[in-house]
C-alpha cells in the first residue's frame, strides 16, 4: 500500500505545471516566468529549435536546415529499416541498439511538470502513445574496416509526414558514415525533465491481500516522452580523416572500462581514432603472446595488464562505434621496464641506461631507458611485438614513436660506443649516433612491413631525426611517413616538413596537450607545458591555419594536413581524472577536426554547453564549462533627481537598489541563526568578514558616468541573509546618468533616458538578471524645476541580451526615464509675448501714413524686443548645434515684424515718388489754372479712403493738399497736383497696404497652425509613450 501511495504521490507531483518557461532570444534559450508569456516553450524544445545549428555537435560541414516543430513519441515506437550489404548488417543492427541505449540514458531520473502531450492523470495522450517514428538507414559499401580512404559522408532527412509519421531517412556511403548519422539523429531528440509524461502500462506493481475477500492490484508505471525535431536536412562529412585522442596508459594504468567509456565519448563527438600510447619506460602493460616476459617484467602488477583477448575485444568495441585503435610502440627512446630480462635470457642488453641516475643526464623524465639498437636480439624481440600488434589491432596505420632520443644514454653503453668505434667513428660525436638512429628507423620500418605483408602508413613524432636535413632523406620518405607535430604551432620545422611534402598530424603542445597547467611532479611550480589549455584554446587551434601560415604563394600546404590529436599524458592522470581531463575539451577538438569552422570558440559556446550536458546524461564525467546561472532579482526605487544638465547631456538621480538571489551555501547557516534568540525571523544582517565571504553580483551600469554611495560613517549599503538561504544586497546610489538628448522639438520635447543594469564579467549562462515584480513601487513621477520625470520599466526590452566583443553574452535589464518639460512656462515666457509682438507689427499697418515715422519707430522697437527674446532664449536653451522648435517660432515672428518694417519703408518710398511727380507736373504748367483742390482735412476721419478714391479714378488732374507738420512732406508744399503719374504711385501704396493688412495676419495664422500641429503631435505622442510604459 505504501508503494501505491508513493506512486500516486509521484504522479501528483508530476502533474504540477512549472512556473518557468523558456524563450529563444538571440540564439540562446532564456528562462522566463511562465505567467504572461505566450510564446514560451519547454527547455528540450528550446534547445532543439533555438539557433542555426540546433544542438548538433560537431557542426555539419554541408548544407543543413532545422525546423521549429518537435514531435513527442515513445522510444518503443521507433521502427528501423536497414538497407545494407550483408557484411554490414550485423554492425548496423548493433548501431541501432547503441542508438536506443543512448536515448534511454537521457531519461530523467526524476519527474517535473506535466507535458502538454499528457493528460492530467499522467497517461500519455493517444496521439503521443501512437506516434510512429520510422528510421530508414541505407548503406552503400560492404566495407567494415576504417582506413584513411574510408568515406564518412552521410545525408539525413527528417520529416513529419502528412499522415503523422515521423520519417527519418539516413543514407551513407559506408557503415561509419551511417553510424555518425545515427549519432546526429540522437542529438535531434530531447527529453524534458520539467514536463515528464506518465505512461500507464498494464504491469502489476504490487498485489497484497487486505482481507479474506479483497485483493488490490495496481497497474501503474512511470515513464517519460522524448521529442524529436519534426524536420531537418543535412549533408555531412569530416574535413580530416584522422580525428584523434592520444591516451597514455604506460605512466598510469587505465582500466578497460575507462577506455571503453572514452571510446563512447569519442563516438558521441565523431572522433575516429584512439591513439594508444600503450608502452613507455615506466611500464609495458600489454600482453605480447609470443614474448610474455615483456609484460612479466614491465607491468606494474598482474592486475594492471591488458590481455590479448581484452585488446582484441576493445578493438572490436571501438570499430563498432566508428573509432580505430592506433597502437604506438614508442622507440627507440621511451623503452625501459619490460626489457630488462635480456641478459638473464642470454640475449644481451635489450635496453640501456634503464633507471639510470641522475636522470636529467639521460632522459627528459624518469625513469630513463632506450633500445640497444646495436643488439641483433633486440630486433628479434621487436619483430615479435610487431607481429602480435598487427594481429591484435589490424591497423591501417601504425605509430612508431621516435622522439626524445638522448645520445648520452647511448654513449653510456660500452657496447654501443664500441660499435661506433669499430665502424671508424668517434664515440663522442653526436652525428655518429644520429646515423645509428636513422639506420634503426629504416630497419624497424622494414621489419613492420615484413610482419604485416603490406605497406602501412607509419607515424613518427617530430624529433631531431625529422629536423636533420642530411639524415632524413635516407631514413624518411613522404610517401611512407606521417609526421605528428608535438612542438608549437609556430615551429619552423612544420614549414620545412610541408615544403618536402610530408603529411602532418597536428598535436602542438601549446594548444592540444591536455595535461598542461597542473603542478610539476619532478619539481615545484607548474609542469613544463603550462599554462592550462582551455577548451577555447583547443577549439581555436586550426591545423589549416597553421599550415597556411607557412604557405608560400601558389602552394597548398593545407592539403597535406591529415588531421590532429589532443594528447593526455598520464603522469598525473588516471581513470579517476580521465573524463574531466578529456571532456569537454575533447569535444572542442572534435568540432575543429570535423568541420574546421571559420568561426571561433565564442560562437560554439551555447551548443557546447548543451552537448556537454548531453554527454553527462550519457554517463561521461565531463567537467562543467560554466556554473548554472544564478537568478538575480533586481528592485529599484527612485528617490529624487538632483540636477539635469542639458548642456552636458547628464542627469543626476538618486536610486535605492536591491538585489536578491539564492545561495545554497548559507541556507543551513541562516536557518540556524534565524532561530536563535535576538535575531529577526525574516532577515539576518551580515557584516565584517562574514559579509566579505558572500558572493555578490557585479552590477554594472554602462550608461552611468559616476556612481556614488553616500556615506557619513558607513557606506549606505548592506548585505542581508534572508530565511531559507536568500541573500539581499541593498544600496543607495547617486548616479550621474548619461542621456542622449535631442532638442529638435524644444521646448515641446520629451527626453528619454535609459538606466541599464548588467553584469560586467558573468555571462548569461552564469547570471540571469530580472526585475522584481515590486520594482518602482515608490516615486515613479518626480517634478523638478523644468521637468516632470516619469520612471518606468519599458514595455519592450525591459531585459535583453547583448554580445560582447569576445563573443560572450550578457543579460541587461533596463529602466526608462521620461523627462517632460513644463510647457506652460515657455508659453507664458516666450510664445505668448512673441505672438503679441507680431500682433503689434500687424496693427502698425493700420497706422495712417501721415504718422509714418511713428509707425517706423513702433515696428523697429517691436523687432528689437523680439531679437532680445530670441537671444535670451538661445542663452537659456540647451547649448547644442541643433535648430530647435522655439528657434523656428521666434525666427518666424521676427520675419513677420520685419515684413511690417519693409512695408512701412515701401510706403514711404511710394509717397516720396508721389511728391516728386507732383513737383514735376507743377513745373510743367506754371501760371495755369489749378484743378479743384482736395483738402485732406475735409476727410480727416478717413484719409486712407480719400486717397484710395483719388487713386482709383476721377478727374485727370486735381490738387491734393496735405496739412500739418507731422507729414513726411514739407509744410509749405501743401498742395500736390494729382497727375496720372502721381495717382499711379498712390495706387501702388494703397495696394501694398491693403495686401499687407490681409496677407500678414492670414499667413501668420496659417503658419502658427502648421507649427503647432507638427510639434504638438510629436509632443503628445511622446507623452503618451511615457504614460503607457509598462510596470510589472
Amino acid at each position: 500500500m505504501r508503494l501505491l501511495l508513493l506512486c500516486c504521490a509521484l504522479a501528483a507531483a508530476g502533474a504540477e505545471p512549472s512556473v518557468w518557461t523558456w524563450r529563444c532570444e538571440s540564439g540562446s534559450c532564456v528562462r522566463r516566468p511562465a505567467a504572461g508569456v505566450t510564446d514560451g516553450m519547454q527547455f528540450g524544445t528550446c534547445k532543439l529549435t533555438c539557433g542555426e545549428l540546433s544542438v548538433v555537435w560537431p557542426r555539419p560541414t554541408g548544407p543543413a536546415a532545422f525546423g521549429s516543430e518537435t514531435v513527442p513519441f515513445l522510444i518503443d515506437n521507433i521502427q528501423f529499416q536497414l538497407v545494407a550489404p550483408d557484411p554490414v548488417k550485423p554492425m548496423l543492427q548493433k548501431a541501432t541498439e547503441i542508438f536506443l541505449d543512448s536515448l534511454r540514458a537521457l531519461q530523467p531520473s526524476g519527474l517535473g511538470g506535466r507535458r502538454s502531450g499528457c493528460r492530467p492523470d499522467g497517461a500519455c495522450e493517444p496521439a503521443v502513445a501512437e506516434q510512429a517514428v520510422k528510421v530508414t538507414v541505407a548503406v552503400e559499401s560492404a566495407g567494415t574496416a576504417l582506413t584513411l580512404e574510408t568515406s564518412e559522408y552521410h545525408q539525413l532527412l527528417v520529416n513529419h509526414t502528412a499522415g503523422g509519421e515521423v520519417s527519418v531517412l539516413l543514407y551513407a556511403t559506408t557503415f561509419f558514415g551511417a553510424r555518425h548519422g545515427l549519432e546526429t539523429v540522437s542529438q535531434l531528440i530531447e527529453y524534458d525533465e520539467e514536463n515528464a509524461c506518465l505512461q500507464a502500462i498494464p504491469v502489476v506493481l504490487c498485489s497484497a491481500p487486505f482481507s479474506d475477500h479483497l485483493t488490490l492490484t495496481v497497474a501503474v508505471c512511470l515513464s517519460v516522452c522524448p521529442q524529436i525535431l519534426g524536420s531537418a536536412t543535412l549533408s555531412d562529412a569530416p574535413v580530416y580523416p584522422i580525428r584523434a585522442l592520444t591516451i597514455d596508459t604506460s605512466r598510469s594504468f587505465i582500466p578497460l572500462s575507462a577506455l571503453r567509456r572514452t571510446i563512447d565519448a569519442m563516438a558521441m563527438n565523431k572522433l575516429n581514432t584512439l591513439h594508444w600510447h600503450v608502452t613507455d619506460t615506466h611500464s609495458f602493460p600489454i600482453e605480447v603472446s609470443s614474448e610474455p616476459r615483456l609484460v612479466q617484467y614491465g607491468a606494474y602488477s598482474p592486475r594492471k595488464v591488458y590481455s590479448a583477448r581484452e585488446v582484441a575485444e576493445l578493438v572490436r568495441y571501438g570499430r563498432q562505434r566508428g573509432v580505430r585503435l592506433l597502437p604506438e610502440l614508442d622507440a627507440p627512446a621511451h623503452v625501459g621496464y619490460g626489457w630488462q630480462w635480456g641478459e638473464d635470457a642470454g640475449l644481451g642488453r635489450l635496453a640501456v641506461c634503464v633507471g639510470e641516475e641522475p636522470w636529467q643526464s639521460y632522459c627528459v623524465e624518469p625513469p630513463c631507458g632506450q633500445m640497444n639498437i646495436v643488439n641483433e636480439n633486440m630486433y628479434t624481440v621487436l619483430g615479435k611485438i610487431y607481429k602480435d600488434f598487427n594481429a591484435l589491432f589490424q591497423p591501417d596505420i601504425f605509430h612508431m614513436g621516435g622522439d626524445e632520443i638522448n645520445f648520452n644514454c647511448w654513449k653510456s653503453s660500452p657496447e654501443i660506443a664500441e660499435h661506433v668505434k669499430n665502424r671508424g667513428g668517434d664515440p663522442s660525436d653526436d652525428s655518429e649516433y644520429m646515423r645509428l638512429w636513422a639506420q634503426y628507423q629504416v630497419r624497424a620500418a622494414g621489419l613492420w612491413m615484413n610482419v604485416t605483408g603490406r605497406s602501412t602508413p607509419l607515424l613518427l613524432w617530430t624529433s631531431d631525426l625529422t629536423k636533420q636535413e642530411a639524415v632524413r632523406p635516407s631514413a624518411l620518405k613522404p610517401s611512407q611517413y606521417i609526421i605528428q607535430v608535438w612542438t608549437t604551432g609556430t615551429d619552423q620545422q612544420i614549414g620545412n616538413l610541408l615544403r618536402q611534402g610530408f603529411p602532418l598530424l597536428l598535436s602542438n603542445y601549446d594548444a592540444w596537450y591536455l595535461d598542461c597547467g597542473f603542478s610539476a611532479w619532478v619539481g615545484v611550480g607548474n609542469n613544463w607545458c603550462a599554462p592550462y589549455k582551455s577548451w577555447q584554446t583547443v577549439y581555436d587551434n586550426s591545423p589549416r591555419a597553421i599550415a597556411r601560415s607557412f604557405e608560400p604563394s601558389g602552394a597548398d600546404y593545407a592539403s597535406l594536413v591529415r588531421g590532429g590529436s589532443a594528447a593526455l599524458w598520464s603522469e598525473q592522470s588516471d581513470a579517476q581524472t580521465l573524463d574531466s581531463r578529456l571532456w569537454p575539451r575533447g569535444a572542442a577538438l572534435a568540432e575543429r577536426l570535423w568541420a574546421e569552422p571559420d568561426t571561433d570558440s565564442a560562437a560554439a559556446l551555447t551548443r557546447l554547453v548543451h552537448h556537454r550536458e548531453r554527454m553527462v546524461q550519457r554517463g561521461i564525467g565531463a567537467e562543467p564549462l560554466q556554473p548554472e546561472p544564478v537568478l538575480v532579482h533586481m528592485m529599484a526605487f527612485a528617490d529624487f533627481i538632483e540636477t539635469v544638465n542639458e548642456q552636458a547631456g547628464e542627469m543626476v538621480v538618486a536610486f535605492f537598489f536591491r538585489a536578491e538571489w539564492n545561495d545554497s551555501r548559507v541556507r543551513d547557516v541562516s536557518e540556524i541563526l534565524h532561530d536563535k534568540p535576538g535575531y529577526r525571523k525574516d532577515m539576518l544582517p551580515m557584516s565584517g568578514r562574514l559579509k566579505e565571504t558572500l558572493w555578490v553580483p557585479d552590477l554594472y551600469m554602462p550608461m552611468a558616468r559616476r556612481v556614488v554611495i553616500p556615506t557619513i560613517h558607513e557606506p549606505a549599503e548592506s548585505v542581508t541573509v534572508m530565511k531559507h538561504g536568500s541573500v539581499a544586497y541593498s544600496a543607495f546610489f547617486v548616479i550621474a546618468l548619461k542621456c542622449e538628448m535631442a532638442y529638435v522639438d524644444y521646448p515641446m520635447d520629451v527626453q528619454s533616458c535609459f538606466l541599464d543594469v548588467m553584469s560586467y564579467k558573468y555571462s548569461l549562462s552564469e547570471m540571469e538578471l530580472k526585475w522584481h515584480p515590486d520594482s518602482l513601487q515608490g516615486h515613479t513621477e518626480i517634478v523638478t524645476k523644468h521637468f516632470r520625470v516619469t520612471i518606468s520599466i519599458p514595455r519592450v526590452n525591459s531585459s535583453y541580451i547583448i554580445e560582447n566583443a569576445d563573443g560572450s553574452k550578457r543579460y541587461v535589464i533596463r529602466l526608462q526615464i521620461f523627462m517632460k518639460r513644463h510647457l506652460a512656462f515657455h508659453l507664458v515666457q516666450t510664445y505668448l509675448p512673441s505672438a503679441m509682438l507680431v500682433l503689434i507689427g500687424w496693427l502698425s499697418l493700420l497706422v495712417p501714413l501721415d504718422f509714418a515715422y511713428g509707425r517706423m519707430v513702433l515696428s523697429v522697437t517691436t523687432l528689437l524686443v523680439l531679437v532680445s527674446i530670441f537671444v535670451t532664449n538661445s542663452q537659456m536653451a540647451p547649448g547644442v548645434n541643433e535648430v530647435k522648435a522655439l528657434d523656428i517660432w521666434l525666427f518666424m515672428c521676427i520675419i513677420f515684424v520685419f515684413s511690417a518694417i519693409v512695408d512701412c519703408i515701401a510706403d514711404l518710398r511710394f509717397l516720396s515718388m508721389v511728391e516728386k511727380e507732383s513737383q514735376i507736373a507743377g513745373e510743367e504748367r506754371p501760371g495755369a489754372e489749378l484743378p479743384p483742390v482736395v483738402d485732406e482735412r475735409a476727410s480727416s476721419a478717413n484719409p486712407v479712403s480719400q486717397r484710395q478714391s483719388l487713386a482709383g479714378g476721377g478727374e485727370s488732374s486735381a490738387y491734393i493738399r496735405f496739412h500739418g507738420s507731422n507729414t513726411p512732406f514739407q509744410a509749405d508744399k501743401e498742395v500736390l497736383i494729382a497727375t496720372p503719374a502721381v495717382l499711379k504711385w498712390l495706387r501702388m501704396a494703397v495696394f501694398l497696404e491693403r495686401s499687407m493688412t490681409i496677407v500678414y495676419p492670414t499667413l501668420f495664422i496659417l503658419l502658427v497652425a502648421i507649427y503647432w500641429s507638427i510639434f504638438l503631435t510629436s509632443y503628445n505622442s511622446q507623452t503618451a509613450e511615457s504614460r503607457t510604459a509598462d510596470q510589472w
